[in-house]
């Protein structure tokens, strides 16, 4: 059995090697993030309006992408003229993990994209009615008086 795992590691040392330096430049992460374009959401295919007129144009929304700075990304960033690097202390809050940040970051999404949905309607001459509200605690201040 193990002359066997042996031959193996052996016969593919080279592949083995470049996987593990592969595994570790993607996920050492340093202490800033890359800022790059997004993408383009229209709006047209996330609702529809019955008996809307037909017009030409669409409302869309754009949105930034935000992602921890590993190696490839940061080399990237050299080359892409429009990828930034920003220090983590300018995406991060003092008591913020990347996952809250990134949960942060989904419902802002979230709130534009309904933001776009209503000003859509007012433009339109709709009528809209909101029928659920929700409060998301996207931040809680360290100083804060709260109990």
């Amino acid at each position: 059995m193990f002359n066997k795992i042996y031959a193996f590691l052996k016969k593919n040392r080279k592949e083995i090697i470049i996987f593990i330096v592969c595994l570790i430049a993607f996920n050492i992460r340093f202490p800033y993030y890359i800022e790059s374009p997004g993408d383009t959401i229209s709006l047209k295919e996330r609702f529809e309006i019955e008996n809307a007129n037909l017009i030409n144009g669409d409302v869309s929304l754009v949105f930034v992408a935000e992602r921890p700075a590993t190696i490839p990304t940061l080399l990237l960033s050299v080359f892409f003229k429009d990828w930034d690097i920003i220090k983590k202390e300018k995406v991060l809050y003092s008591n913020e993990t990347d996952k809250d940040a990134e949960m942060r970051g989904y419902v802002t999404l979230n709130q534009s994209f309904n933001n776009a949905i209503v000003f859509a309607f007012k433009k339109a001459g709709k009528e809209i009615e909101i029928t659920a509200n929700k409060i998301f605690v996207i931040y809680v201040y360290e100083k804060a008086e709260t109990d």
